[in-house]
């Protein structure tokens, strides 16, 4: 999470500001992206519990940490939805001199992911919510990301993704100024982020899952302002409810001897099999 007055995020939480060597840029934080993928496929009904725990910096950044809880809940065999909450506060003192600076920032996220029945490599994601400082700061965000990856052995699955994210804020709080009064007053703006990162996830014992993540945030606003952030975080996860036994594969559309029978899927475990020609 972040917090500075001149600059302040983290990984997946949240950059008040940014501090480059030209002066102060003011931005609207991002929201939370982190992918954390797993390398369980869940039937319909099922879902899922996690604890996401990290930290970050920036060029000219204070350190910030936080962390969030989320649950997931698969709606359909391709479709899942996400509820996510969490805080982080800045653990760095090198802005302690400014004032209007976010010392706490809370945020909420509603999210979604399409993950095709039949690939196993791609996923979409979506989301909006809205973010919280002490300062009274609140921002509304939106997000939509891709990301790519493949599981192995059932057991481990490493990925990449990409995502852009906006953060247009509804009251901006106070100026950001430093005591002595050397800087221009400025509260943050409407800020368009881009960022991506990298991970992996294993599968310990069962349905429990251990991931870790790192990330690169770069921020614009129309006013020029600019910031750049970057971290790690770590996940632990449980899934609960029915869970295929393996991978999706990929099969023809029709049966190989031609016969225009479609492939046949398992109920039980999402494998697919293919019909015996009559």
């Amino acid at each position: 999470m972040v917090l500075n007055p001149c600059g302040g995020w983290l990984p997946l939480w949240v950059v008040p500001l940014a501090l480059l060597p030209s002066g102060c840029s003011v931005v609207s934080p991002p929201p939370m992206r982190m992918m954390h993928e797993s390398v369980l496929r869940t039937e319909p009904g099922a879902g899922s519990v996690a604890i996401v725990g990290g930290g970050g910096a920036g060029i000219f950044l204070d350190d910030a940490a936080g962390g969030e809880g989320r649950l997931s809940v698969q709606a359909t065999r391709e479709m899942d939805f996400d509820l996510a909450g969490g805080s982080g506060m800045r653990v760095g003192d090198d802005h302690d001199g400014y004032v209007g600076m976010p010392q706490v920032v809370g945020w909420g996220r509603v999210g979604g992911r399409y993950r095709p029945a039949h690939l196993d490599w791609v996923s979409l994601r979506f989301g909006c919510g809205g973010i919280a400082a002490n300062t009274g700061l609140f921002a509304l965000t939106t997000d939509v990301g891709v990301s790519f990856g493949a599981s192995f052995l059932n057991r481990v699955r490493p990925y990449a993704g990409l995502s852009l994210a906006l953060s247009a804020p509804v009251h901006r709080g106070p100026n950001v100024n430093d005591r002595e009064g050397d800087l221009v007053p400025r509260r943050p703006a409407t800020t368009l982020w881009i960022g991506g990162g990298m991970g992996v996830t294993v599968r310990v014992v069962g349905h429990l899952e251990l991931g870790g993540e790192a990330l690169v945030d770069l921020g614009w606003s129309p006013g020029g302002d600019t910031a750049v952030a970057f971290g790690g975080t770590a996940v632990i996860r449980y899934t609960f409810g029915p869970v295929r036994r393996s991978s999706p594969k990929h099969v023809p559309d029709t049966h190989p001897l031609g016969n225009g029978i479609p492939p046949a899927e398992s109920p039980v475990d999402g494998t697919l099999d293919i019909l015996p020609a009559r």
